[in-house]
């Protein structure tokens, strides 16, 4: 992939953006983080604008690894050149926080994500959940959870999980159940031992 991307830079033919996508998708992939940022230097050096593909890859990547401060840093950086954050960006940007227990950022993120009036799917949703959860912020998760219903997105099972805990908080073992039988009757989330567990438990903490 290197050798031919280095013969192409030699030869005429110009790399543009798609052609530095697929090369900071390839280092995103082999977990080598070291490379990107100089790939994006050097993108901006040859007057090749970076895109929303471009900082989702990069963002994603420290992401993953829990570099929430780079991941904020790149985001702020993206919409600071005009380009335009979408769900993944927001949500590669939430989970980076959350993974470092940051969840009031990831918070800060979320109410950006709002205010740019970006949607939220089912990972945003779960992400926004998690963060409140580690906040226990238990009415947040709730409203939220109201909110997932009327938009028709489905959580995955954390989120359920986090929902289910929630009520028990607050003291609605009977919604925790509902939750979970909801959670039971889909085809889409597969039900584990661990949400066994955890509605068990909160059978067993209400006497019910």
């Amino acid at each position: 992939l290197l050798n031919v991307f280095e013969e192409m830079k030699h030869s005429a033919v110009k790399p543009d953006v798609e052609t530095y996508n697929i090369i900071l998708s390839s280092f995103a992939k082999q977990r080598e983080l070291y490379k990107l940022t100089p790939i994006l230097d050097e993108m901006k050096n040859m007057g090749v604008d970076p895109d929303t593909v471009t900082y989702n890859t990069i963002i994603s990547a420290y992401g993953a690894k829990g570099q929430w401060q780079h991941t904020l840093k790149l985001l702020k950086q993206m919409r600071e050149t005009g380009v335009s954050p979408d769900t993944i960006t927001y949500s590669a940007a939430m989970s980076a926080c959350v993974r470092s227990h940051q969840w009031q950022n990831a918070l800060d993120v979320y109410h950006l994500m709002r205010k740019n009036r970006c949607h939220l799917d089912g990972i945003a949703f779960g992400v926004v959940i998690y963060a409140y959860r580690q906040g226990g912020k238990w009415h947040d998760i709730i409203r939220i959870w109201d909110e997932t219903l009327k938009c028709n997105v489905i959580l995955n099972l954390r989120g359920h999980l986090h929902v289910i805990q929630a009520f028990s908080h607050l003291n609605e073992p009977e919604k925790a159940i509902e939750v979970f039988n909801s959670l039971s009757q889909r085809n889409t989330v597969r039900v584990t031992r661990l949400a066994f567990n955890q509605i068990l438990t909160v059978c067993e903490k209400h006497s019910r």
